[in-house]
């Protein structure tokens, strides 16, 4: 039986009638940066930024016009990406992003370095 002090998990914001209204993970996020728990630590964003752009590999294609990716993440995190320079304005009614020949390649690059399992 669990006791009354257990921590609760949390869960994505919803509607009056129990529907989930934020699908982004940006409600995540924010609800780890600010739990209690969390409120000694310091986030180090350069490390979000480079995970995340190399998540947008795993979500990567190519539309004709060059490489693209779903713009499911974070939207502080994508503003600092497109500030460097490794993908084009988040902002807009597009459901994807565009990367910069850079950052297809960075994205790539870090994908590999984190995650691919060497032999």
């Amino acid at each position: 039986m669990p006791s009354s002090s257990a921590t609760q998990h949390p869960s994505p914001p919803r509607s009056q009638n129990n529907e989930i209204i934020d699908h982004s993970p940006s409600w995540l996020y924010n609800e780890i940066i600010t739990h209690p728990d969390s409120a000694d630590m310091k986030i180090d964003e350069e490390k979000i930024d480079e995970i995340v752009l190399a998540l947008l590999h795993l979500t990567s294609f190519d539309d004709g016009n060059g490489p693209r990716a779903w713009k499911g993440q974070d939207w502080d995190v994508m503003d600092r990406l497109h500030k460097k320079g490794f993908i084009g304005d988040p902002k807009g009614k597009a459901k994807s992003i565009w990367f910069t020949d850079e950052g297809f390649q960075k994205s790539k690059d870090l994908f590999k370095q984190h995650f691919e399992i060497n032999k």
